[in-house]
Parts: structure tokens; sequence; C-alpha cells
């Protein structure tokens, strides 16, 4: 291949990406929503949706992102979607 046949096709392929991007975004997998309700050591409860591949993953974000914020998480209920 001479060196103008790959530029081309180089510049070709990175054209049609962004083209790409909204069929590929359609083609991942939903990531499910995950509802909790997150009682504080104040005795505060607080209603969260996070979104996780698991139960158990979205849990451990829900409460991470609480302790962050310098509360601490007592109790972890899981409520309907």
């Amino acid at each position: 291949m001479d060196r103008r046949r790959v530029v081309s096709l180089g510049i070709a392929g990175l054209l049609s990406v962004p083209a790409l991007q909204p069929i590929l975004a359609r083609a991942r997998a939903a990531i499910p929503v995950h509802r909790f309700a997150l009682v504080l050591d104040s005795g505060e409860t607080i209603a969260v949706s996070v979104e996780g591949q698991d139960r158990a993953t979205a849990a451990a974000r829900a409460i991470r992102s609480a302790e962050h914020t310098g509360a601490h998480v007592v109790r972890l209920d899981v409520t309907a979607a």
C-alpha cells in the first residue's frame, strides 16, 4: 500500500466513528437503576437511586456516596422499583 492509500483509509475510519456512536450506544446493555433507603446514624432516612450492574455494586456506591459527605449509614433498605 502506498502512503496516500493508508492516509485515506485512516481519515475514512476517523470520519465513520462519530456516525457509529448512536448505534453503539443503543447496542450497549442498559445499566439497571436500584432504589434504596439509607438510614443514617442521625435517624434520618434518605431515598436514593443508583445505577449498577447488580444490587451489591449499587448498594456499595450508595453507601460510599452518603459516607463521602460525612454521614454514617447504619442500615440500607431495598425499596420497590
